[in-house]
Formats: structure tokens, C-alpha cells, sequence
């Protein structure tokens, strides 16, 4: 992954930690607060007038990339810092999409199917380039990803999941496709429930090494995957290595000390299983802490020689509470208090150069990153982007009536507010309504009527034309989510190198106007 000019991750830290700070205003706060907090004040007059002024095409091009000479100088000098921070990392491309029969597609939505055409030839790819042939799949699920692995190219798989219904699931669909093609393959896929987090990586450390210890001796796998299939499927050709951030002298490893107290059990030995070419880690969509639980994991499993994760929700991860206990902030936690972010000791260094720094690395940071990429935006049409924008404001109009009464809500169901029109803001009241418990400041229920309706609806009417101003912000926010974004993947590659990792990448691997969190992670060590 190319640091775009800077020679150093502590200088790209400290120039990211400035930008952020300076910009601030565009996305520290909760969304809902956009009223209470009055951000659209913040917004620079001159560039209100100079984003109002863009056509359509030009105002979805702006996050992508877009500067006028004419613009004012402060408008300029942000694009610019916002282009140079946004890292570059390889493009992965498949030579063609995974020809597999139905049985194993049934069920696969668009994103999943596109997400599996381009991951799996990609691990396949950089197992090939290691001769590896077993795979750990973290957080596996229904188990797609390891059935297209192993259909097509015939990998030994061992999928960890935390959900019981999902492990009985996705073993009673292997078992069906294993039984309904005529395949010549060795390999197989075993699923376990477990989590993945400090306290259970020794434990899960040692059911991965026993498994590919006890599995198919890899050179006859080898051997035996080479034979055509009775199915004619297409392989696809491995790319080239890919270019890497690389240690040359790797000579430790990260020990379970380093991440988890000792348990006083004993520690997983280096057994046959490592001594062969070894087992690579994957994980497609590793949530919040799952990314940095499973990277610690690996380090940990002398087996496991190399790992492509795919991180997103960035904003789940966990936070310390004051005496130091975890919590998934639903708020704004205390000062430096997350568990896995900073991560590195350079970015703890560069961030700690920067009072203001732990005022911004926060929720809203994290939010930012996991939001909708540039390339999302430009592709989205003008309808649904009025919608996001109608949703927004009709959000923010109602905290703002909260904030105003000192009323505090508590969801009922899953969704703020169910499936509305665009631009019916009383429907959306009504179904908000229905959906969240809304008490007083002193605890008790508050019951709203057709006055609190009216006074909620006059609230529209009265800021309803600041959504210009709120449409610029959205904008804004979709211009710097990849520099969010870049720094939290950099601190993470930063993070691996310190602790001497041979070869670290970041590489796109999917169309992230599909499946925006499409950068993979991957580390050999």
C-alpha cells in the first residue's frame, strides 16, 4: 500500500491527525445531533456558494475528485489534503466470474455472489503463490464463501463460527452439495462455534492446529486437486504476487501475552501442522474487534502462515470504560479508551502530538470510516439521494424536538422507522413514533399527541431550508470517509510491521460501489 508521497507512517499520521482536527466540524457528532449542535453554521459561507453553484454530475463527482480554479483557496487546499491522504492500495481484478452450478449459488444475494467472485479467486490466488491448500474461515456464516472455495478449487476449510444455528446450517449444506456433485476432491469443510476474542485465542489456537494436523496430508491434496473435476468449471488464473510493505527479517511472532492475560494453560506447540507450507486465515466481513481479535489469532497459531481479512463497522469496536472494563460504546467513550484503535505505537505517538486528537479519534471517526465510499456516492442515484437526505433532516428534526423538551428515547424495533415515501415527513413522525419509548427527564413515560405531531412538524417547516446546506455536508463527509478510512487500515498495517510481520498488504478486491468495505488485509508471515 503506497503512503502517497509521505515518507514515513509517523508523518502520514501527524499530516492525517491535522487534516481531521482542522475538519472536525464536518464529522464529530452524532448525525441526529446535525440540528441540536447547529452544524450547518459551521459550513464556510464561500463554500456553500461555491457547492450550491455545481450541477448534479459535478456535485456526486465532488467526493470522487473535482476542483475549480474559481473555488476559495481554503475549498482547494481541502480537496487537495484530502486527495493525498487517501491511500492507494493494490487493485485485485478476477479474470472471470466463478462458473459453479446452481446448488451452491441458491440463495446468494447480488452483493454476496459479487463479493465471492472476487474474494475467492483472490485467496486462492495467494494461497497458490504460498502452497497452501487449507484455509481457517473467521465468522463464517452460511458458509458460502468456503463452499465456492472449496467447489471450485477443492480447499480443506474449517469454518469458526459463533452462532449454533448458523454451524447446523452450514454443515447440512455442505453435506448436500458434497453429496450432489461428483467431485474428485480430498479436501473437506468442518464448521465449530466458538468466538473469536482475547479469551478464547488459545483454545481456538489449539482446535485449529489439531484439525490441520489431523486432516488429509497436504501433498496428496496437492496432488489430488490438480485432477479434473467431473464438472467443467473454469479455473481462474492466479494473479501475479502482489506487491508488498515487507519486513525482511522476521523473527518473532506476537505472543499470546501481548494480547490476553495467560491463562496458565499450556500453549499450542509447534506441531506437524506447522511444519508444512501451513494454513491461511480468512474472514469476509470481520466486524468491530473480530478484525484485531483474528489478526492476534493468527499471530498466535504457528500453523496459520497467512491471513486476508476484510474488516468492517468500524464504529462497533470496543471501548474501556473508566475502570477499564469493556463496552460497545454507544456514545462517545472516555479519551484513547478503544481496545484495537490507535493500535500502532507510531499513531499512539503521532495522535498523542495532538491534544485535540483524542476529541476526534472517536465514534464519529469510526462511523465515518465504515460510511458509504466515494465511488457509492457518485454511483447513487439522484433519488436516493434525496432520500438519504430526507431521512437525515427528518432524524435530525426530531432530536432536535427531543433535545428541545429534555425527552430521551429508548428503540423498540430493529428499524427507526419503517419503508415511507420520500418527502412524507408526517409519516415518518407517525412510524418514529410507533417505534421508540420516549420518557421524560425523570423516568417516566412521555405519551406524544397531535400537539407534539404539530410542534415536530413546524420544526420542519422552519429548518427545512437548511437542506441545501445539510445535502453540502453529506457531501463533504463522502469526501474524507477514505482518508477516515486509510488511517485506521494504515495503523493496522503499522501495527503488524512493528510486530515484525514479513509482508503486509491492503488490496481492493471488490467493486466498492457494490460491497463498499472491499479492502482485504493480508499478511504472511
Amino acid at each position: 500500500m503506497s503512503l502517497n508521497g509521505f515518507d514515513s507512517y509517523d508523518e502520514y499520521f501527524s499530516a492525517c491527525c491535522k487534516f481531521l482536527g482542522d475538519n472536525e466540524w464536518i464529522f464529530n457528532y452524532p448525525v441526529t445531533e446535525i440540528l441540536v449542535q447547529d452544524i450547518p453554521s459551521l459550513v464556510p459561507d464561500s463554500w456553500i456558494h461555491a457547492l450550491s453553484s455545481l450541477s448534479e454530475e459535478e456535485f456526486k463527482t465532488f467526493p470522487v475528485y473535482l476542483v475549480k480554479e474559481d473555488w476559495p483557496a481554503s475549498l482547494i487546499a481541502f480537496c487537495q489534503w484530502s486527495k493525498k491522504l487517501k491511500l492507494k492500495p493494490e487493485i485485485f481484478n478476477p479474470s472471470e466470474k466463478l462458473e459453479l452450478p446452481e446448488i451452491i449459488k441458491a440463495g446468494v444475494t447480488p452483493k454476496k455472489t459479487h463479493e465471492v467472485d472476487n474474494l475467492v479467486p483472490f485467496i486462492h490466488s495467494l494461497c497458490s503463490d504460498h502452497s497452501i491448500n487449507r484455509i481457517v474461515d473467521i465468522g463464517s456464516g452460511l458458509g458460502y464463501l468456503d463452499l465456492f472455495l472449496y467447489v471450485k478449487y477443492g480447499h480443506t476449510i474449517l469454518g469458526v463460527e459463533s452462532g449454533k444455528k448458523l454451524v447446523e446450517t452450514s454443515t447440512s449444506r455442505f453435506q448436500k452439495v458434497k453429496a450432489a456433485l461428483p467431485l474428485n476432491h480430498v479436501g473437506e469443510i468442518k464448521y465449530i462455534e466458538s468466538y473469536v476474542n482475547p479469551d478464547s485465542i488459545n483454545s481456538l489456537s489449539h482446535k485449529i492446529t489439531t484439525f490441520f494436523s489431523e486432516s488429509s496430508n497436504e501433498n496428496d491434496f496437492i496432488s489430488k486437486s490438480k485432477e479434473k473435476s467431473q464438472i467443467n468449471f473454469t479455473d481462474v488464473a492466479p494473479e501475479k504476487s502482489i506487491a508488498s510493505i515487507s519486513n525482511q527479517n522476521f523473527t518473532e511472532k506476537l505472543s499470546l501475552s501481548d494480547s490476553v492475560k495467560h491463562t496458565g494453560k499450556k500453549q499450542v506447540e509447534y506441531s506437524d501442522c506447522a511444519k508444512t507450507n501451513g494454513v491461511c486465515l480468512v474472514g469476509l466481513h470481520t466486524c468491530g474487534d473480530l478484525c484485531i481479535d483474528s489478526l492476534n489469532l493468527f499471530m498466535s497459531t504457528d500453523c496459520c502462515k497467512l491471513c486476508v481479512l476484510l474488516a468492517c463497522c468500524y464504529h462497533k469496536m470496543t471501548g474501556q470504560t473508566p475502570n477499564g472494563t469493556n463496552n460497545i460504546a454507544s456514545s462517545i467513550p472516555p479519551s484513547n479508551s478503544f481496545r484495537y484503535f490507535p493500535l500502532s505505537s507510531t499513531l499512539k505517538q503521532s495522535a498523542s502530538n495532538y491534544p485535540s486528537a483524542s476529541s476526534f479519534l472517536q465514534i464519529p471517526f469510526l462511523r465515518l470510516a465504515a460510511n458509504e465510499t466515494a465511488d457509492r456516492w457518485f454511483h447513487m442515484s439522484a433519488e436516493k439521494r434525496a432520500s438519504q437526505l430526507f431521512h437525515t433532516m427528518a432524524r435530525a428534526v426530531i432530536q432536535l424536538y427531543l433535545h428541545q423538551n429534555h425527552l430521551t428515547t429508548k428503540k423498540t424495533k430493529r428499524r427507526c422507522v419503517t419503508k415511507i415515501p420520500t418527502n412524507d415527513f408526517k409519516a415518518y413522525v407517525t412510524s418514529f413514533l410507533s417505534r421508540y419509548h420516549i420518557s421524560t427527564k425523570s423516568g417516566e413515560t412521555f405519551h406524544p399527541n397531535s400537539t407534539v405531531i404539530a410542534a415536530i412538524m413546524d420544526l420542519w417547516e422552519k429548518f427545512k431550508p437548511k437542506e441545501k446546506v445539510i445535502s453540502i455536508l453529506l457531501c463533504l463527509q463522502a469526501n474524507i470517509q477514505f482518508v477516515a478510512e486509510s488511517l485506521i487500515v494504515a495503523d493496522r498495517v503499522k501495527y503488524l510491521l512493528e510486530r515484525n510481520a514479513k509482508e503486509v498488504s491492503v488490496v481492493r478486491v471488490m467493486d466498492d460501489s457494490v460491497s463498499p468495505r472491499a479492502l482485504a488485509l493480508c499478511v504472511h508471515k
